[in-house]
């Protein structure tokens, strides 16, 4: 082999393998160099212990993008995450990508939050909507990159447990337990003063006598009415109210047959009629009356008299 022919084949094999290293560097990043990106800010009052650059940043947990940067506002004692996301790990965007996330984050509550990743103790930003979502969208002066949207974040759920636990602790904190069981030991102590005293005892010893009684009560009156005695009962009772049924049916009958209704009319127009006779003889004894007064008045006057009976009365004269 000649020595152009060695040198050709050496530089087909430096290219070749230049080809390779930059398809390859392609494949595991460059690309992104030619993808669309939406720079994003936010800041987080909490520790970001397990988030780093490069950190994964998800929508709903899938991933859209990673963390670009990690500084600190050391006046607001804050920490500033800037994310960058692929525009492309969204579809059906009818308009501008931009104008439509910030309508997410507007009007829908679309939040960003620190999640851990599995046990491993690293962190990643995941976005999601919180229908409690607040925050001031106004972006802070220390945002001050027009190229750069504003997204406010969200306590972790590990801050909120955190929160939840620090808050129990501190009310056990302000329970006071010498207090609480200076009181237990006094109720103690009347409860057992309390059964300790002879009149307690007797109470629950005619308690227990009453009990007895009450069951040998209920025995006796068990073996008293047993289940025949009790359909005995039973059965002379309905045969009562049968009885009572027919009795009733029986003087219903008798008042139809006696036609009551028409013997109650003839008995008050008998009653009329005597009331109406009383008044006739009334008006009789009346008339008799005034004529026995008129004898009496003749006799008086033949009394006191008797020639009137010949020559008549005497006439007034005039």
């Amino acid at each position: 082999m000649n020595e152009q022919t060695r040198r050709l084949h050496t530089g087909i094999f430096l290219t070749g393998g230049l080809l390779l290293v930059l398809a390859i560097l392609f494949f595991l990043g460059g690309r992104d160099l030619f993808a669309r990106k939406l720079k994003i800010s936010t800041y987080f009052e909490e520790s970001v212990q397990g988030l780093s650059r490069g950190a994964a940043v998800k929508y709903r947990g899938a991933p859209i993008g990673t963390v670009s940067d990690i500084s600190i506002i050391f006046s607001k004692r804050i920490v500033r995450v800037d994310m960058e996301i692929d525009v492309d790990s969204f579809s059906g965007i009818a308009g501008d990508f931009r104008s439509e996330f910030m309508r997410e984050v507007r009007d829908n509550g679309l939040r960003c939050r620190l999640e851990y990743l599995g046990i491993t103790g690293l962190k990643f930003i995941d976005f999601d909507y919180r229908k409690s979502a607040g925050g001031d969208l106004k972006a802070p002066e220390f945002i001050d990159d027009p190229d750069t949207l504003y997204v406010p974040s969200v306590p972790s759920s590990f801050t909120d447990i955190y929160t939840s636990v620090a808050g129990a602790i501190e009310k056990i904190g302000k329970i006071n337990i010498e207090e609480i069981g200076s009181d237990v030991s006094r109720a103690l102590q009347e409860i057992v003063s309390l059964i300790s005293d002879p009149a307690w005892k007797s109470a629950i010893s005619r308690i227990d006598e009453a009990a007895a009684n009450i069951e040998t009560l209920s025995g006796s009156v068990t073996r008293a009415v047993d289940e025949q005695r009790l359909d005995r009962i039973l059965s002379g009772f309905e045969n009562s109210l049968t009885n009572l049924d027919v009795l009733i049916r029986s003087m219903n009958k008798n008042l139809d047959d006696s036609k009551f209704p028409e013997s109650a009319r003839a008995f008050r127009a008998a009653a009329a009629a005597v009331v109406d006779s009383r008044m006739e003889i009334s008006n009789v004894i009346f008339k008799v009356n005034q004529a026995i007064d008129s004898f009496r008045m003749l006799f008086d006057y033949l009394e006191s008299d008797p020639g009137a009976l010949l020559r008549g009365k005497e006439r007034p004269r005039r």
